[in-house]
């Protein structure tokens, strides 16, 4: 089993679904920051545990998360509010919290707008650490994003040629039609951060 961390701050449209898709955890953990919508009360109704947190950056909300907040499990995967994990990648996330051999696994965006893939929106596949063992994963700020810490073993999740996560991606407060993603990031809105080269991924 795995738990699962969301960030928020006024997700109230988004949420419900994101929460929908993560019943196969038995430990969803929202950490807010300072939501005035019905985000917190949303996610409290959907049996969420509910931290709050004055954001400072992505990086720091997420460290903040892995080393303060007790997790029933010690693999974590951070979803985004508006993306919604499939149950083939909650499969994949069930196995893969069995290896005590990485600190983490990647994950690469694939972005669709009205049903259909656009390849070339976040420069495909750009890896990012999203499924991670706590408390001893740490992330770095970096741009408007984050990446993993140097020195950390990591993996990537095999489920790459299907859509892994669903999504409605935002730009500065508006919706776009539709974003589907299989990792963080949105479509014209913050980038996600750099991943490792392309080649053969460890484990």
């Amino acid at each position: 089993m795995f738990s699962v961390l969301i960030l928020t701050l006024n997700e109230e449209r988004d949420l419900p679904a994101c929460l929908a898709s993560v019943r196969a955890s038995d430990d969803v953990v929202v950490l807010d920051s300072g939501s005035t919508d019905r985000t917190v009360a949303i996610a409290r109704e959907a049996g969420a545990r509910v931290f709050s947190r004055p954001f400072d950056n992505f990086a720091g909300q997420r460290n903040h998360a892995q080393r303060e907040i007790p997790f029933r499990h010690p693999w974590v995967f951070h979803l985004d509010a508006d993306e919604q994990m499939t149950p083939e990648l909650a499969a994949e996330c069930m196995a893969a919290s069995s290896r005590a051999d990485l600190d983490g696994f990647f994950a690469a965006p694939k972005m669709l707008f009205e049903g259909r893939w656009i390849p070339h929106c976040t420069d495909y596949p750009a890896w990012q650490a999203r499924f991670v063992r706590v408390p001893q994963f740490t992330f770095v700020e970096v741009g408007h994003g984050q990446r993993e810490a140097p020195g950390l073993r990591l993996g990537r999740l095999r489920l790459l040629a299907r859509s892994l996560l669903r999504g409605r991606g935002r730009m500065a407060g508006k919706t776009p039609p539709l974003r589907q993603s299989r990792g963080e990031g949105t479509c014209g809105g913050r980038r996600p951060a750099p991943g490792p080269k392309k080649g053969n991924p460890q484990g």
